[in-house]
């Protein structure tokens, strides 16, 4: 059992924290206690899993160059280009 900063001994394996958790988990699992039982728990991180790979292939590539990307608005902005449309829509 390890410690933290402050001397108290940290929840993990052989302390009385863990065991309750595994009893609690037990009693769900045999129906005497509502809540997710492990085969739904581990579904659940399984379709987790798979759901953060399809979101990670579906986004597109961070841009390498921000700066690059952005100076041409930047520019734009600064040499007073659109002035006139702003004051339109500020009307």
């Amino acid at each position: 059992m390890g410690r933290d900063e402050s001397g108290r001994v940290k929840p993990g394996i052989g302390t009385t924290e863990t065991l309750r958790k595994w009893v609690r988990q037990d009693q769900i699992d045999a129906g005497t206690l509502p809540g997710a039982t492990s085969e739904e728990s581990a579904e659940l991180r399984r379709t987790n899993e798979i759901l953060k790979a399809a979101v990670s292939f579906s986004l597109p590539a961070p841009a390498t160059e921000p700066v690059a990307i952005c100076q041409p608005f930047f520019s734009a902005v600064s040499s007073g280009a659109g002035r006139d449309d702003r004051r339109a829509l500020s009307r």
